[in-house]
């Protein structure tokens, strides 16, 4: 019956491919963090 269980999950492997497009678009993402550096100075004077 393990066997069967195996088989189980060999299904979830077209999800990898799902992962996959979601890596480029968080590549982009990655590039808007890097704009917002600056506006967190402002918030220290606020405090």
């Amino acid at each position: 019956s393990e066997g069967r269980k195996l088989r189980v999950f060999l299904p979830p492997s077209p999800k990898p491919n799902i992962v996959r497009n979601f890596v480029p678009p968080q590549t982009p993402i990655v590039a808007e963090p890097q704009s917002q550096p600056p506006p967190p100075p402002a918030q220290t004077p606020s405090s």
